[in-house]
């Protein structure tokens, strides 16, 4: 009959349907990819209602795909979505799906597509090309925001780096310091294990802020992303609230965070330094 059916399937159910499906997609691989997926299929059959699965049906529903539910009880209101009895083989859901497929084929050449495309010339605009922009809009928040979490882990990773590579240094001055051939020299030591904290610190501020930049453009576009998907990406249920604090609860919050605690390493050798210093002033 021809058609694409792919499917979402999570892996305690993965056996239905396996040997009548085109390609399966493990759920959890990635926003980005599976909207891709979602988008480049013509129905969908969602096995399950685990919480990905549920995810990427509301993605399908959005971009106007044909969704056959197998096996779950997650049922939204949405004309395109159809729940299929479990004791019905898997290889009828795949025959409605691509009958979907093909019904779908069948009306974007019918005559009255043609005749879709004729009133946009005198100034309307077909439904179809509306879809078909609004999935490019969409399609183009989703790379934004896959690239603005490559550069959000890229700092982090970077972070992470400075800050083990810092605490080596400024631990093998302090090592350094309490050795007793370094008696005479002992404040050249402590002035200079200071200015590499007082420089931690400095690089510690630095790399945080632009850590919460990525964060904050990550919330800005997974809200654009639920404003037309209706679904939530995981930045934003992890850090959407400190958006809606004020400046106070804000740093609060970011500062309690794991990143944000490493803001004691570089202070506890600045005051271990300055006293170190003050003793021999």
């Amino acid at each position: 009959m021809g058609g694409r059916a792919y499917g979402f399937l999570p892996s305690l159910e993965r056996r239905e349907g396996n040997a009548f499906l085109t390609r399966i997609i493990p759920t959890g691989l990635g926003e980005a990819r599976n909207f891709a997926v979602v988008g480049a299929s013509e129905a969908l059959i969602s096995v399950g209602d685990n919480e990905g699965t549920r995810i990427e049906t509301n993605i399908a529903l959005k971009a106007g795909k044909r969704v056959y539910g197998l096996l779950t009880d997650y049922r939204p209101d949405h004309e395109l979505f159809e729940p299929v009895d479990s004791g019905r083989p898997s290889s009828h859901v795949v025959q409605l799906s691509v009958q979907a497929a093909e019904d779908w084929r069948a009306r974007s050449h019918s005559p009255r597509s043609l005749d879709a495309v004729h009133d946009a010339t005198e100034g309307s605009r077909p439904a179809e090309t509306t879809a078909v922009s609004s999935q490019q809009r969409i399609e183009s928040l989703w790379r934004s925001y896959d690239s603005a979490q490559r550069h959000y882990e890229k700092d982090l990773d970077l972070f992470v780096t400075r800050m083990n590579l810092f605490i080596l240094v400024v631990a093998g001055f302090a090592a350094l310091d309490r050795s007793k051939a370094m008696v005479d020299s002992g404040s050249a030591v402590a002035g200079l294990g200071l200015a590499l904290s007082v420089c931690w610190l400095g690089l510690w501020g630095s790399s945080y802020y632009w850590i919460l930049e990525w964060r904050d453009e990550l919330v800005a576009i997974g809200r654009r992303i639920e404003g037309m998907t209706c679904v939530a990406p995981a930045a934003l249920n992890r850090f959407g609230d400190t958006r809606a604090r004020g400046r106070p609860k804000k740093a609060l919050v970011n500062l309690s965070r794991p990143t944000g605690l490493t803001l004691a390493l570089p202070l506890v050798f600045c005051i271990y330094w300055s006293a170190g210093l003050v003793q021999f002033l």
